[in-house]
């Protein structure tokens, strides 16, 4: 045996099997000898003669079974007989408790089974009980390096260096170690000391392919993954990698086939089944890649994962990629919608899963059907989600690869095929929109993006201009003719920088210009009774112009997976004007022989000019107490030095003849009344289950807000409690998931300064666009199932009230405080399907009651009204790009306002015709709103905009990436 062990020592394990096999030959094996036979069996690769050996010391006398069951548990590991490798590892505990071996193999059965915090916990036994287990050390700081604690990944893998300083093992680990610091070169050191130390060892070939595909050597890196495989052909995380080295040097099919064999090495493993669903939304075949994502999602307990939980890398390239993509293709909000949420839930915290949110909100928004099915009123949900996401996300080239170009929001099209690896790179796009609307009026949409970066570095430059002419305006008054045009400019731009692994800090700024102007004229016939006025002509004319400049600074410190800080900052100038003119004429008849002709022109300028100040600071901890626990706490306050507000006004009469003139010309000043809030907040994502996360979270704000044009203030002192509850489970394969909310919410600041917490209390979107001071309360429950791999619905129920707080003045001037309130009731079904890979079908109806006070009713002629809706939605994209759209709407209000009678019901109709270009290189569409060309008469809750097109437009899109 002593000959044995010398020549493994001397890297000649057939040769120590030759001597134990001599060995066992001349005399009657003892149990010691048995098992040690089959551990040099195992060692030379003759793995069924090893099996064979070992359970037969298994059963033989101490310390055959102690040496033996923990190498049958690390063969059944690596012949995937996960069930066996348990009992085995199990028995050896029972029978040797302070065993090493014997708890070392548990650890890798644990590992094997993602229990990584069970697993790290055998392995430092095993360290403490044999602390020169050099195998130990290297298994526990890869636990460490996959879970991102990369500081105790470097202090365990330094303690084994120094034990084993020529390990091949240790040397490649240490290499992997340095990558997640992104140490370069002292990574490709360590590979290259390992592969001298053993060539026949396939990791350390893994990381030099890491290693030349950041450094773009796409060739050299696929060599050296390749080699890897080849070395170490069953081990499953390195055939998703070469997956992935396949797929980054655009060899599609083989990349496919080698994620399927992944697959058959370690079926429980939702990484090659995560990583396909990316290549099959690239290319163009959504419906399989939502049920290969879907297949991830459920072998990941049931959420999203954005980076595999078994690679050594840290797959930072990939956790900024947005999953939204893949349901948008085929136009499966709700599927989305769903699953974004039960990411934010599990991991509230991680990027990624706000990117997800953010994206399918945004998709929502652009499609016809989703405002009406979810809560509508997505603005400040949209900026909070964004905002989370551009804050919290690592830096790399791959940063603000999902971000799409305005227009194309809910088409699932990305700008290039998905990076897998951090590398420098940058990329250009380019669109431009041409169309009209009724008949003539012309539509123009400019847009370009410029992003990319390295590892550690990110930036993207976006600007936009579009103008619009033509009325987009539901009301019941009918003018004779009506003209209007909106034209904005906006300029983005946003850089990030990681000055090391823990930290990352991100600038923004944000200029936006948008001008409206209106114009209508009517004329009016007097009622009986009135013969001295004859026909009046009136002409109203509105401008608005906002002027908004952001800036923004973040720095957010991971101290480890368990605990991040975040610093934000942002300064906002927004400067708002507004001029009202009227002017009416026509003739009296005093009863003199001829007639007096009359003018009146009156014209009315309001300036609001706001500047704010915005700082937030928050701890997230992840804590493990009957259940885990995702704590956020935090503090946010806003200030201003005053909203100055003025407002002119002026009036000219003119009567004649004999000519008679009056004029009056009334200004009133500025008023700067001030204005800030506070506020305090704990929010708990408490997860006692693994199926189950119950959400809890307590606010107290301070708000003093601004009225606009009135000179005092409004304060507002409360507590805002909420409570979710997100339950999910299988009935016969049927997966299900019953949410509950429950939450008072106080609009402190978000539709103008996003508030950085997340946007949603189990599925139901809180931070509904209001004024400042508005007390938002919402009661929601929901019922999603997942029937199949291919069918979805969704039944949500909700109540919703909403009072804001502001004033009234008399003819004295004398300003009175009013709350002004909204309710809405609301139930709604929609159902997704995938058809075909390549087709989607969704549909749904929809049920509220919008019951506004009085205050409503005297100020904004809001009434009670009923509505109903239904929709259906196909949505086709071929594989070569082909991709068409349509989506009618059925529309039914009805209530107190005599619009309704007469406009309702009708259908919105939308066609969407394009084609995404071969090698991601552009696209063109056609789109089609309002077929039928209907203007209706329709409602919409305060702070709404409309969400489909009042008139008939068409719009044609070309972009091009460069």
């Amino acid at each position: 045996m002593g000959r044995a062990l010398a020549r493994n020592d001397l890297d000649d394990p057939a040769g120590a099997y030759e001597v134990m096999a001599a060995a066992g030959r001349k005399d009657a094996a003892s149990p010691l000898m048995t098992a040690m036979s089959g551990y040099f069996a195992l060692l030379a690769g003759k793995v069924e003669e090893a099996r064979s050996r070992l359970e037969k010391a298994a059963v033989l006398p101490q310390p055959g079974p102690r040496l033996a069951r923990p190498l049958l548990a690390q063969i059944n590991l690596v012949q995937n007989r996960k069930e066996a490798a348990l009992a085995e590892a199990t028995q050896a505990l029972a029978q040797a408790p302070g065993s090493p071996m014997a708890l070392f193999s548990m650890g890798l059965v644990k590992m094997a089974s993602f229990d990584l915090s069970a697993a790290s916990q055998y392995f430092q036994k095993a360290i403490d009980t044999a602390p020169r287990f050099v195998t130990a050390y290297v298994y526990l700081a890869k636990i460490w390096l996959g879970s991102e604690y990369l500081s105790r990944a470097q202090k365990t893998i330094d303690r084994a260096l120094q034990i084993a300083p020529q390990d091949p093992q240790v040397l490649s680990l240490a290499g992997f170690v340095r990558l997640g610091f992104r140490d370069y070169s002292g990574a490709f050191s360590l590979f290259n000391q390992a592969v001298r130390a053993d060539p026949r060892f396939g990791e350390p070939h893994l990381g030099l392919a890491i290693y030349n595909f950041r450094h773009r050597e796409f060739h050299r890196g696929l060599e050296e993954m390749l080699t890897a495989t080849l070395l170490d052909p069953r081990v499953a995380s390195y055939q998703t990698v070469l997956g992935k080295a396949l797929y980054q040097t655009r060899a599609f099919g083989r990349s496919m086939e080698v994620y399927d064999y992944a697959k058959t090495l370690d079926p429980k493993d939702p990484t090659p089944y995560f990583y396909k669903g990316i290549a099959l939304s690239d290319l163009n075949r959504p419906g399989e890649a939502v049920q290969e994502i879907n297949k991830s999602i459920e072998l990941n307990d049931n959420v999203a994962m954005f980076r595999s939980r078994s690679l050594l890398d840290q797959d930072l390239a990939v956790r900024n990629y947005s999953l939204a993509k893949s349901y948008q293709q085929l136009g499966l909000n709700e599927w989305a919608f769903s699953k974004a949420v039960t990411a934010v839930n599990y991991y509230p915290h991680e990027s990624s899963a706000h990117l997800f949110l953010w994206q399918t909100i945004l998709g929502s928004r652009a499609g016809t059907e989703a405002p009406f099915l979810t809560s509508g009123l997505l603005l400040s949900t949209a900026n909070i989600e964004g905002t989370l996401f551009r804050v919290l996300s690592r830096a790399n080239q791959a940063t603000f690869s999902s971000v799409p170009l305005e227009g194309t929001e809910s088409l699932g099209f990305t700008t290039d095929y998905t990076p897998l690896f951090e590398m420098p790179y940058g990329r250009v796009a380019v669109a431009g929109g041409l169309g009209a609307q009724e008949g003539s009026k012309l539509i123009q949409d400019y847009q370009g993006l410029a992003y990319g970066g390295a590892p550690g570095v990110a930036g993207a430059v976006f600007g936009r201009y579009s103008k619009s002419n033509g009325a987009n305006w539901p009301s019941t008054d009918s003018p004779d003719s009506f003209t209007g045009t909106l034209r904005s400019y906006d300029i983005q731009g946003v850089a990030k920088w990681e000055p090391s692994v823990k930290g990352t800090l991100t600038g923004f700024v944000d200029f936006v210009d948008l001008k409206a102007h209106e114009r209508s004229t009517s004329r009016l016939t007097p009622p009986p009774g009135l013969g001295f006025v004859g026909p009046v002509n009136n002409t109203s004319d509105q401008t608005f112009n906002l002027r908004q400049n952001r800036y923004e600074a973040a720095y957010v410190h991971r101290f480890n997976p368990q605990a991040t800080f975040l610093a934000y900052y942002a300064h906002l100038d927004n400067p708002i004007r507004v001029g009202d003119f009227g002017s009416f004429n026509g003739n009296l008849d005093p009863g003199a022989p001829f007639l007096f002709p009359f003018n009146e022109q009156g014209s009315l300028h309001r300036t609001f000019d706001q500047t704010i100040n915005n700082i937030q600071v928050q701890q997230y901890l992840r804590l493990s107490a009957a259940g885990d626990h995702n704590l956020i706490g935090g503090f946010d306050y806003l200030s201003g030095p005053g909203v100055t507000q003025r407002s002119f006004f002026h009036d000219l009469v003119r009567i004649g003849p004999p000519p008679v003139f009056s004029q009056r010309t009334d200004a009133i000043g500025a008023f700067s009344p001030p204005q800030w809030s506070y506020s305090f907040y704990l929010l708990d994502y408490w997860r006692p289950h693994k199926d189950l996360v119950i959400e809890l979270g307590l606010f107290k704000d301070f708000n003093k807000a601004v009225s606009p044009f009135f000179q005092r203030n409004i304060y507002t002192s409360s507590w805002s409690p909420r409570f979710g509850v997100n339950y999910q489970f299988n009935i016969n394969g049927t997966q299900h998931v019953l949410r509950g909310a429950l939450g008072r919410y106080l609009n402190t600041h978000f539709l103008i300064q996003p508030i950085l917490v997340p946007a949603e209390t189990a599925g139901f979107l809180w931070a509904i666009d209001s004024r400042s001071g508005t007390e938002i309360r919402q009661a929601g429950a929901a019922w999603e199932a997942q029937w199949n791999a291919k069918t979805f619905t969704a039944l949500r129920l909700s109540a919703l009230r909403l009072s804001t707080p502001t004033f009234v003045a008399d003819d004295a001037g004398v300003e009175t405080s009013i709350w002004r309130t909204w309710q809405r009731y609301q139930a709604s079904l929609v159902m997704n399907r995938i058809l075909a890979s390549s087709l989607g079908l969704s549909l749904g109806v929809m049920g509220k009651r919008v019951i506004p006070d009085l205050s409503y009713e005297a100020t904004d002629n809001l009434r009670a009204f009923n509505e109903f809706n239904a929709f259906v939605g196909l949505a086709y994209l071929h594989p070569q790009g082909w991709l068409a759209r349509i989506r009618p709407l059925l529309v039914w209000q009805y209530g107190e306002t005599p619009g309704h009678t007469a406009d309702n019901p009708f259908v919105i109709f939308n066609l969407t015709l394009g084609r995404e270009f071969p090698n991601k290189r552009g696209f063109a569409l056609f789109e089609l709103q309002n077929l039928f060309n209907r203007r209706p008469f329709y409602s919409l809750e305060p702070f709404r905009d409309l969400e489909f097109s009042n008139q008939r437009r068409f719009l044609f899109r070309l972009g091009l990436y460069l």
